[in-house]
């Protein structure tokens, strides 16, 4: 469960920024709270205003942050990191960017994650844990080389920083060698964390999580499809989608009317909706048509609808940007 996200010196984002998703003391909506042990957050928030006034870079630091946990450990010591300051002023443009994360892990501690970074280094970087209403420090990473550890941990980490080079997270190094504390703060990110910045990236992961649907013999995510289209009245009783392999030489080519290619470009995929419509004399007629001849807010459903069955059911987190386009309020 995200409690926090904060920025600082990113894109847009000069000064510290919270996204903060702690409830108020107002018990108007408790539909809108979810819970976990003692901590509680909101459950959907909205971030609404003028262009250009940083709702989507909040999107790309979530994302930034994110990629950087999951392919610290890939990185060679020469690779630069994802460094993009805040540039209207000279200070900033030399100045460390830096992410952190508050959350609720599902062993149901909190725990505090976070990390600064130059284009070349990791400058600071830390966790905590509160297993209790005190927050235990697991470690504290400072002028890149210089670390602190808890007693308890100081054994089993302590060799783990030769092997940390400058511009890798320790998070990721300690989690690769089975440190179970870091290990649960790296599964919590890599597995809760969900953004979606475009379309073009919504369609694909919807797209591969139909066709998991589709290999395993499921009918899951459509049927939770159908359900969503209905509750926002719109005439669909059923979805039917059918995947087909694609020879190499096809990867590339983009169908633009019955099929499309996945983010995996390793199969096309053809949509159809039925629509039943009920005589005066309470007799049924049904009427079938391709996704592509539906409304754009349909199509637009019909993508979000996997993903946000995923997070319902794995209490997972999604960010979406634009959400609300092509969709009726």
């Amino acid at each position: 469960m995200l409690l926090q996200f904060s920025v600082e010196n990113f894109l847009s984002f000069r000064d510290k920024v919270i996204f903060d998703l702690t409830p108020s003391k107002d018990k108007l909506h408790p539909n809108n709270i979810i819970a976990m042990g003692n901590y509680s957050a909101l459950n959907t928030i909205s971030i609404t205003g003028a262009n250009a006034s940083g709702k989507s870079n909040l999107l790309k630091a979530v994302l930034v942050a994110f990629n950087m946990v999951r392919n610290s450990n890939m990185l060679q010591p020469i690779d630069k990191l994802p460094y993009m300051p805040f540039k209207l002023d000279k200070f900033s443009m030399s100045e460390p960017t830096a992410f952190e994360f508050v959350f609720v892990g599902d062993d149901g501690n909190k725990y505090i994650y976070g990390f600064s970074y130059l284009s070349d280094r990791i400058v600071d970087e830390y966790l905590y844990v509160y297993s209790s209403r005190r927050p235990t420090m697991v470690f504290d990473r400072t002028n890149t080389t210089e670390y602190d550890f808890t007693a308890t941990q100081k054994k089993t980490l302590n060799p783990l920083i030769s092997i940390t080079s400058d511009n890798k997270l320790f998070l990721c190094t300690s989690s690769t060698w089975n440190n179970p504390i870091s290990g649960e703060v790296t599964k919590w990110i890599l597995e809760k964390i969900n953004v979606v910045s475009d379309m073009n990236s919504l369609n694909n992961l919807a797209l591969d999580i139909y066709k998991n649907d589709s290999d395993n013999n499921s009918k899951d995510n459509l049927e939770f499809a159908s359900s969503l289209l209905q509750s926002a009245d719109i005439n669909i009783s059923d979805i039917e989608i059918d995947f087909k392999e694609t020879p190499s030489e096809m990867m590339t080519r983009i169908m633009f009317n019955d099929m499309s290619l996945s983010s995996s470009n390793s199969f096309q995929f053809k949509a159809t909706t039925t629509h039943t419509i009920i005589n005066s004399d309470n007799s049924e007629e049904h009427y079938q048509m391709n996704l592509n001849e539906e409304s754009s807010g349909t199509q637009q459903l019909f993508y979000l609808a996997p993903l946000i069955k995923k997070i319902l059911d794995n209490g997972e987190v999604l960010f979406v940007d634009e959400i609300e386009k092509e969709l009726h309020p």
